[in-house]
């Protein structure tokens, strides 16, 4: 009898060991994307220079979709949205997001290490960023045709500021 006791005393000790481990075997990702509604929403994979969607759901109400599925080590994924131009970077492991704002001002919200730092060095960019993309939209657009030239050049010394704080930002992370 009390060997009994022992081994269910013993295996109370390793149940409970083994709930307090906080690993999961997938990751959630709650959806809530402006203009998302009845449309698909897609984690697209680069595999031999292709797109291939590895995860996807219909956003068929008001409320967030949630996609989730078990990685393996952390994963570059990309989220789209059926119809919608962009997309948003993610460094996808088995950990919990959430993501609302819109494709092209995403706010993510992470339990992932990962995305957290990749959160913040989006960050430390955005208004060089916001200022590329804005003169992309210039370009894309007939507005640009009589500066163009004046576009590239801003482009360019944007781009070439946004390489210079890349490389000062990987030395010191």
């Amino acid at each position: 009898y009390a060997n009994m006791q022992k081994m269910i005393y013993l295996l109370l000790v390793l149940v409970a060991i083994s709930s307090c481990s906080t690993t999961s075997d997938s990751y959630t990702i709650e959806v809530d994307l402006e203009g998302a509604q009845d449309k698909w929403v897609k984690l697209m994979a680069m595999e031999d220079r292709n797109y291939t969607t590895y995860d996807s759901a219909l956003v068929d109400s008001d409320t967030p979709v949630v996609l989730s599925k078990g990685v393996e080590g952390v994963n570059t994924l990309y989220l789209t949205v059926e119809g919608l131009d962009g997309s948003i970077k993610l460094l996808v492991e088995n950990s919990s997001y959430e993501i609302s704002g819109s494709l092209d001002q995403a706010h993510i919200t992470s339990s992932s290490k990962a995305q957290n730092d990749l959160n913040a060095y989006n960050e430390n960019f955005e208004s060089i960023t916001t200022q590329m993309s804005d003169l992309v939209r210039q370009l894309r657009s007939g507005d640009g045709e009589s500066n163009r030239d004046s576009l590239l050049q801003a482009y360019y010394a944007l781009n070439d500021q946004k390489s210079a704080m890349d490389s000062i930002y990987i030395k010191e992370n």
